[in-house]
């Protein structure tokens, strides 16, 4: 995959996750895959993330601010909001298989429902 066939699948995946498209949102992954926030949750098949990404009653929302890839190693790195029952800000760091597919996302997030982007990168207050 190069840099603009990363963009295409982060931009198919926010689309569906933005749309409440669990299954479409999943379809990014590969089928064996390794998801997981190391503190809280791992998951390995695809089917577990159609329910995972299932939106709650009120819908939810990503943003990506960030989009970084690397095409020799077929690694990125995106940051992002996510806004569901709660807002988290963090970084997400994927590896791509063969079939252009997430085989792999790792990701590190903080819940912070009062502060936008730019207010929770400049950290706390003085």
């Amino acid at each position: 995959m190069d840099r603009a066939g990363f963009e295409r699948l982060a931009g198919r995946l926010a689309d569906a996750w933005n749309a409440g498209d669990a299954v479409t949102a999943a379809e990014c992954f590969a089928e064996s895959v390794d998801y997981r926030d190391p503190r809280r949750y791992r998951f390995s098949r695809r089917a577990q993330l159609v329910r995972f990404f299932e939106p709650s009653p009120d819908g939810h929302a990503v943003t990506w601010h960030r989009r970084l890839f690397d095409e020799q190693a077929q690694a990125g790195v995106l940051e992002y909001t996510y806004v569901g029952q709660h807002r988290y800000h963090g970084a997400a760091v994927v590896e791509i298989d063969a079939d252009g597919r997430i085989s792999r996302w790792r990701e590190w997030q903080h819940r912070d429902d009062e502060r936008s982007w730019l207010e929770y990168l400049a950290g706390p207050a003085e």
